[in-house]
């Protein structure tokens, strides 16, 4: 239960904020599935909230696209659509490269080394058994530090929630098999030596590299659950990739 509580009728704001941020976690980290319903009377008990505050809190929850909301259907878990999905690659990869280098060019020796201390279990545990879940939180405290080394707070919450949720997609989709983690662990390795030692050319081809690798696992998983063809898959792929061309789609 979170702290604080209110009476039926009354919002506390204080909680609808701790319960905003509980169900967004819930759902980034995959805990609540793409599609599964969200029921009022179960976040009532497990929060000790009035109907009210659970109201505005997936109405926030709603604002950060996370939770789709109809009078019919009532909540549930926001399903992204693979335009949606696409539309978060690209803002990922413009974003992910300028953090590097952020961390490189304002980074202090001390920053840099924790976030290498995050990337270096993260690498472990992609080369271990954990779920994928829990790969997931770690690349986001991975992320985190980069963010904190690279003095570049992410610029809004929207922006933030929808590329740790583009996280957990990739994770999902494309770290079922031990090859796959094998090269994702490969690919931080990579990214990390580059930062560590400063390196800005090497750090921007291993960042680009990393989100690609992620990016031609998961859409190719995602453009086949759709039922699009191979020639489809390999159209959308190449435009995806485009600095890569048709190459692209040989992932």
């Amino acid at each position: 239960m979170m702290h604080g509580s209110d009476h039926e009728g009354e919002v506390d704001l204080s909680l609808v904020g701790q319960i905003t941020a509980a169900i967004a976690d819930d759902i980034i980290c995959g805990r609540l599935e793409p599609g599964q319903r969200i029921r009022h009377q179960e976040l009532t008990r497990r929060f000790g909230a009035s109907f009210g505050s659970i109201r505005e809190a997936l109405l926030k929850v709603e604002h950060l696209r996370l939770v789709s909301i109809s009078p019919r259907r009532g909540a549930r878990v926001a399903v992204p659509s693979i335009e949606t999905i696409e539309d978060l690659f690209a803002i990922r990869s413009a974003v992910y490269p300028v953090l590097v280098r952020g961390a490189i060019l304002r980074g202090s020796d001390e920053e840099l080394r924790r976030f290498a201390d995050e990337a270096t279990q993260l690498v472990r545990m992609l080369l271990s058994d954990v779920s994928s879940d829990a790969i997931t939180d770690q690349s986001n405290v991975t992320g985190a530090r980069l963010a904190e080394a690279a003095k570049m707070p992410w610029p809004n919450e929207i922006l933030y929630t929808t590329l740790l949720q583009f996280g957990w997609f990739t994770n999902r989709l494309s770290l079922g098999e031990s090859q796959e983690r094998q090269e994702a662990a490969s690919a931080w390795d990579a990214l990390t030596a580059a930062i560590r030692t400063r390196d800005l050319e090497a750090s921007d081809v291993a960042a680009r590299r990393m989100l690609r690798r992620g990016a031609r696992a998961v859409m190719h998983k995602l453009y086949e659950q759709h039922g699009l063809t191979r020639d489809e898959i390999a159209r959308r792929l190449a435009m995806l990739m485009a600095d890569e061309g048709p190459r692209s789609a040989e992932g």
